[in-house]
């Protein structure tokens, strides 16, 4: 049995922690959907969201991914919405890249 061993990270991790720009789009352009299903359940879309907290495992390739990913869902350069970008060297499962907390106020 071969087994792959670098940097001590299984290849899903390093896979995660080196994805392209076009990845984090994919998987940005995923959660907004994501969102905007659990926003219709009450009712509500992207207008109602006020904040929102992303957890990234790579700041320079997120912002290069999914800035111009949220700018279109957002339909905006300048998303009025309160926005946290934080670095995590690790999300809950190994090849997730992005989490998103966001809170939305229901009219």
């Amino acid at each position: 049995m071969n087994k792959e061993i670098s940097s001590g990270l299984p290849r899903s991790m390093r896979a995660a922690r080196f994805a392209t720009t076009r990845t984090w789009k994919l998987r940005c352009a995923k959660r907004t959907l994501t969102r905007k299903r659990i926003l219709s359940e009450f009712g509500a879309n992207l207008d109602n969201v006020v904040e929102e907290v992303l957890y990234v495992t790579d700041m320079d390739t997120a912002m290069a991914g999914a800035g111009p990913v949220r700018k279109e869902a957002y339909g905006s350069d300048k998303p009025e919405v309160a926005s946290t970008i934080l670095v995590t060297p690790r999300l809950a499962l190994p090849t997730q890249l992005i989490e998103i907390k966001f809170i939305a106020k229901l009219r």
